[in-house]
């Protein structure tokens, strides 16, 4: 009878510590370990969702909401103290101590958990490759805008406008182009404002070249045209390789000649090489003009023993001329000019023309860069 008193004591004694243990599993003597890390897993495993759920919502705040959440990993550290903290006070309750063990291994699946989500955001926060930058590697020299052809060559032309004896000139060759609006050439520079549609407006400044009284005998008791700086405008249409053009040019100083000039000129391309133009002007000028180049006045006619005579207004002169330019290499070039002009007018009759009928001739060699 005591032994079965004894025997059910102790069946007693353990179902009530099974129920306990039920109760609180972190009190039970064979609570493994395992559990414990498991516990902590699924902590972790949450704090990470609370994390990734953090980063889409930051993705698509606006602008200025991540400078106030720079920390991605702020609520995955909240969760780990969150869960850390909540289980220590679960087995200070329990009176429990936790093994070295699994303190060692919860504190390494806390070390690795927050590097794998690093991870995992970098890939998702991942910003696309920018495109393959062409030019930087292209070797090939960019087109310039701009051109430089020097030489030199030669004029045959009479000695003055009018006269029936020539000469031969040296004349330096230098042309230079910068885009579609600046150009020099033995002319002058020309700067064009506007061309639009075929339609061109242009600035010019160039020069007078003016006239010795020792250039021939009609002259002589005349005096000098001094050098004088011009100044103008052009404006031009262009009808393909035709050109239609009229211009007007201003001197200053000396003859304060107002000189207009109509004309049309053609430049066309022949071979790869080869390019030929052709042009028809016609020249106007002011009384001054005329009166400075072709008039005699009484001093004048006192000490030429030329007769008075009183140039007017109107047309001077229209010429005509012809020009080929043959590319020989890349850079080598030659043209060549051959025109003719005839004086009109007041020009025409005037007493120091010895020769109505003006030919000239030029040919140049340049190299272009």
């Amino acid at each position: 009878m005591s032994t079965r008193l004894a025997c059910e004591a102790r069946l007693s004694r353990g179902r009530s510590a099974k129920q306990k243990y039920r109760r609180f599993p972190s009190q039970d003597p064979a609570f493994p370990a395992a559990r414990l890390l498991r516990f902590v897993t699924a902590g972790l495993h949450l704090c990470r969702s609370l994390g990734l759920q953090q980063s889409v919502t930051k993705k698509h705040a606006p602008e200025g909401y991540g400078m106030k959440h720079k920390s991605s990993q702020a609520p995955l550290l909240g969760g780990l103290i969150t869960c850390s903290g909540a289980l220590m006070l679960h087995l200070k309750k329990a009176k429990r101590r936790l093994s070295p063990l699994a303190l060692c291994a919860a504190f390494s699946v806390a070390g690795f958990s927050p590097n794998a989500y690093g991870a995992d955001q970098t890939a998702t926060e991942q910003t696309p490759e920018p495109p393959f930058d062409k030019q930087r590697f292209d070797k090939r020299q960019p087109e310039r805008n701009w051109s430089l052809i020097i030489g030199a060559g030669a004029s045959y032309d009479p000695k003055y406008e009018g006269s029936d004896e020539f000469e031969v000139s040296p004349i330096p060759f230098v042309v230079f182009t910068y885009g579609e609006w600046l150009e020099i050439d033995p002319g002058g520079i020309s700067v064009t404002v506007l061309d639009q549609g075929g339609f061109s407006v242009s600035a010019a400044v160039g020069y007078e070249s003016g006239r010795d009284e020792g250039d021939g005998d009609r002259l002589r008791g005349l005096g000098d045209i001094n050098f004088a700086a011009t100044v103008g405008a052009k404006v031009g249409y262009d009808w393909g390789p035709v050109e239609i053009y009229a211009s007007v040019d201003q001197t200053i100083g000396e003859s304060e000649s107002l000189i207009g000039k109509f004309g049309v000129e053609y430049s066309a391309p022949v071979t790869e090489r080869l390019i030929l133009g052709a042009r028809a002007e016609a020249t106007v000028a002011d009384g001054k003009h005329m009166q400075a180049y072709f008039g005699v006045n009484a001093a004048q006619s006192a000490r030429s023993g030329l007769p008075e005579y009183k140039a007017e207004a109107g047309l001077k002169r229209v010429d005509f001329s012809a020009s080929a330019t043959y590319a020989l290499s890349d850079h080598w070039l030659v043209r060549g000019e051959a025109g003719i002009g005839v004086l009109t007018g007041d020009a025409a009759d005037s007493p120091i023309v010895e020769k109505k009928i003006q030919p000239s001739v030029s040919a140049f060699v340049g190299y272009k860069f």
